[in-house]
């Protein structure tokens, strides 16, 4: 009597998966490696590798087919200019414990009645309490618009001498 035993894909007699039809066989597999040691792509990563050689007419393997015989051969490493993950910084983050010690200022978008015209909503808000502390509606976006409202918001507000922070989103 034969014993079935369960395996990764199901169960066979002896416990053994079957090769697959579709397996590289271990001249196919050098071809790829040669093909990506050569010193035309020594330095190249997987996708150029395959598409360069399809805009040729040559097909060799799947891009997934390379990735996979390279780090089976531990050469999938950073190949070429590919440059590794570096950390960005995080951003300033600043916290109010108190009303009037960091301001937030926004410019949105509101729509009018007529199709495609809109007004410029500029804001201003304390961190803190929430309170629009400053707030003009404009037809256009301009720069100098951008740098009147925050000197007249700190005026009305008697923050102009103070170490109020205004953070910018």
């Amino acid at each position: 009597m034969v014993k079935w035993r369960r395996n990764s894909i199901g169960f066979t007699p002896d416990g053994t998966a079957p090769v697959p039809a579709n397996k590289l066989s271990g001249e196919d597999e050098q071809e790829i490696l040669n093909t990506c040691q050569s010193a035309e792509f020594a330095d190249m990563p997987a996708a150029f590798i395959v598409n360069t050689l399809l805009d040729r007419g040559e097909y060799i393997a799947s891009e997934s087919t390379v990735h996979r015989v390279l780090r089976k051969h531990e050469q999938n490493a950073k190949r070429g200019n590919e440059q590794t993950h570096r950390k960005s910084p995080l951003p300033d983050t600043f916290t109010a414990t108190k009303p009037s010690q960091v301001l937030t200022w926004d410019i949105t978008y509101m729509p009018s009645q007529t199709k495609g015209v809109f007004y410029y909503l500029y804001m201003i808000q304390d961190l803190y309490s929430r309170k629009a502390v400053g707030f003009e509606v404009y037809s256009v976006e301009s720069g100098e618009l951008d740098a009147s409202l925050p000197e007249r918001t700190l005026l009305s507000e008697g923050l102009y001498h103070s170490n109020v922070v205004l953070c910018f989103p």
